[in-house]
């Protein structure tokens, strides 16, 4: 019944009020059929199977298993850890997708490393060598060759703050409560701050610079200045705000009980307690995700392992992350 939706389909272009002539469409999905985004994942899913289930490609995973891609819709990140393995890779999977009409857009593929790979190899996309990068914006997120989400902070901080100026004449609204001013605040530019912040490795340096971003976001809708000497803690107390420290915090736990209560099939999941094979380089090693987890389970008086048991009860978590 699907495939009759599709057989002889054909389309014409309409433009002031008259119809082009009719054309045959010979691939892609109907625009606007609630079937159209199923149809797309299982062609992608088919495209992956058969170009990434074959062989010795990926990374080393959990259980003797091989991590090859990461997918969301059309955004497809591969994975391996040789040149060697990443060109048969992104070459079986364009020649896959071929098959059925698709091509992946050499422009818009970059080459990120991660760690030490010696001497580099081109990949190839459309006989165009791919653009080797250190970090690329997925999902609406910088992903950083060396794991830093320091870019990812700053652009996030640039675009709520964007989304602040829109606003300033609501700020600068006398007639309208300081309680309506804060649910826009909260709403519009803090979800636009905090997008992905569950992810964070975070610093001291750049909790810094989100902190007095807060402050001087909510001393702004206040119409607070410097010279009237009013503290942080007076000027939260006035709109009812916790630090941005504890946001964050209370955010990044309610992400780790969501993992914690996943199948153990789930690659989020199965990530918690995954390490990557190899050796770092020399030196104190950077704050990674599961260094800033732990030293939140501390300010909140658990350890991994308890917090491992208490997460599987949703009620339980909730209570643990609002200590």
């Amino acid at each position: 019944m699907i495939q009759s939706f599709y057989e002889d389909s054909r389309c014409a272009v309409r433009a002031d009020g008259e119809v082009g002539e009719w054309f045959q469409i010979i691939t892609g999905v109907r625009q606007g059929c609630v079937l159209s985004p199923l149809i797309f994942l299982l062609v992608m899913d088919w495209i992956l199977r058969r170009a990434a289930d074959t062989g010795n490609n990926g990374l080393e995973w959990v259980n003797g298993q091989r991590l090859t891609d990461l997918d969301f819709a059309d955004d497809i990140a591969l994975l391996d850890n040789t040149w060697a393995g990443m060109i048969d890779l992104t070459g079986r999977v364009e020649a896959e997708a071929a098959t059925v009409g698709l091509r992946i857009n050499a422009d818009k593929t970059k080459v990120m490393i991660t760690g030490v790979q010696g001497q580099a190899q081109a990949v190839q996309v459309e006989g165009k060598p791919v653009e080797e990068v250190s970090e690329f914006c997925y999902l609406g997120s910088v992903i950083a060759g060396d794991g830093s989400c320091d870019k990812d902070i700053r652009i996030r901080l640039g675009k709520a703050n964007s989304t602040f100026g829109r606003l300033l004449n609501i700020w600068k609204n006398k007639g309208l409560a300081t309680k309506i001013k804060i649910q826009l605040y909260k709403a519009l530019v803090m979800s636009t701050l905090l997008y992905g912040s569950e992810t964070w490795p975070m610093t001291v340096a750049n909790m810094k610079r989100l902190e007095a971003a807060h402050h001087r976001w909510q001393r702004k809708i206040l119409g607070i200045v410097w010279t009237d000497k009013i503290t942080n803690v007076e000027v939260r107390g006035r709109t009812g705000m916790d630090r941005l420290e504890d946001i964050i915090r209370k955010r990044r736990l309610q992400w780790l009980g969501h993992v914690q209560r996943m199948e153990q099939g789930r690659i989020p999941k199965q990530t918690l307690n995954w390490s990557p094979a190899g050796k770092r380089k020399r030196g104190r090693p950077r704050m990674n995700w599961t260094t800033t987890v732990k030293k939140d389970l501390e300010s909140i008086g658990m350890t991994w392992e308890e917090a491992e048991r208490a997460a599987a009860d949703r009620t339980v978590w909730r209570s643990c992350v609002a200590r």
